[in-house]
């Protein structure tokens, strides 16, 4: 095969690069050149010896899955490097409610800059459905004539347990976001029980 269509390194190239789809369309296209410039009947896209069929297969096989174990190893990279971050956030937290002189301000602040928000605030809910600010990090949330907050008015709201929800304001945030908000939310109400 190298001797005849030359060596398969640009395609190799190519996976690593670009992914799957690009990689073989390389191979393809370097196998369609290979047997046009290289093999007899030259000048043709005719195959007229077996070897050089599989030359072409072999040429696409490579580059396809050259190209997956590299975008499998790019995915995984990717989300253990999301898990360290995740986990540095957590830790962040955590440590803020042990050592902190104010725990809740601080478990509040870590989540809000750790999630890119404008604020976050704590709030203290009712079986009526009203909801009550007890804390809040960054600028000040809206409040209704009576003291009350919409919890449908945060970008983020999550039930930390009975009687409290996390309020976040900024952005939406993705599932997996909003999983780790929950340990935030948890977080908070452990520190303001700590208070107590």
């Amino acid at each position: 095969i190298k001797s005849e269509t030359g060596k398969p390194l640009p395609i190799l190239a190519n996976a690593l690069i670009g992914g799957v789809l690009p990689a073989a369309l390389a191979a393809l296209i370097a196998g369609s050149l290979a047997n046009l410039l290289f093999t007899r009947p030259y000048g043709s896209l005719s195959i007229s010896q077996p070897e050089n069929a599989f030359a072409l297969v072999v040429f696409v096989v490579v580059g396809v899955t050259v190209a997956s174990v590299v975008d499998r190893s790019a995915v995984r990279a990717r989300d253990a490097a999301r898990g360290r971050a995740e986990a540095q956030l957590v830790a962040a937290a955590a440590t803020s409610v042990v050592h902190a002189t104010d725990p809740v301000r601080a478990v509040l602040e870590q989540a809000r800059v750790g999630f890119g928000m404008t604020s976050v605030v704590l709030l203290s809910t009712t079986d009526s459905g009203s909801a009550r600010p007890v804390l809040t990090a960054g600028v000040d949330v809206p409040t209704a004539a009576d003291g009350s907050v919409n919890p449908d008015a945060a970008d983020v709201a999550v039930a930390a347990s009975p009687g409290w929800m996390l309020g976040l304001y900024g952005r939406p945030l993705t599932p997996a976001d909003r999983a780790l908000v929950e340990v935030f939310a948890a977080q908070a109400v452990l520190a303001i029980e700590r208070e107590r």
